[in-house]
């Protein structure tokens, strides 16, 4: 047994996960610097969504920028990236398979030998940006 886990240990270069569209905690993050979870979320999502996230596309730059100009729309990096692909809504009492896709495989990855920060990383994203251009 400790050999195997030995044999396993020296596999693990690292992983990341990288969520589909629309599966990346996003924070509204206001001029004062006070934080609030805009998607995903059950309770309020389409008043908090339009409220907070209406944003227009620059062809100039190649971003959204967000109708509200003391604000900006950001992905958590706690967690080294992975609280942002983890749960995507963390506030639910209970976890369902929709929100928790990639919670299952993270638990299982630490179980193999992953380390967050280590050899395991989440990659979250604004999916309402380019994913090309010059900041890429």
């Amino acid at each position: 047994m400790v050999s195997w886990l030995f044999f396993l240990s020296s596999l693990l270069v690292f992983a990341i996960t990288v969520p589909g569209i629309a599966g990346s905690i996003l924070n509204y993050v206001d001029d004062n610097g006070a934080q609030q979870r805009i998607w995903v979320r059950f309770l309020c999502v389409d008043r908090e969504f339009k409220n907070k996230h209406w944003s227009i596309f620059n062809p100039s730059t190649g971003e959204t920028m967000s109708l509200d100009g003391n604000s900006k729309i950001v992905v958590p990096e706690d967690r080294y990236g992975i609280y942002a692909v983890d749960c995507l809504d963390p506030d639910l009492i209970v976890t369902c398979n929709f929100v928790c896709y990639f919670h299952t495989m993270i638990m299982e990855m630490l179980k193999w030998g992953f380390e967050e920060g280590k050899t395991l990383f989440g990659f979250g994203y604004d999916f309402c940006q380019i994913n090309r251009g010059r900041r890429c």
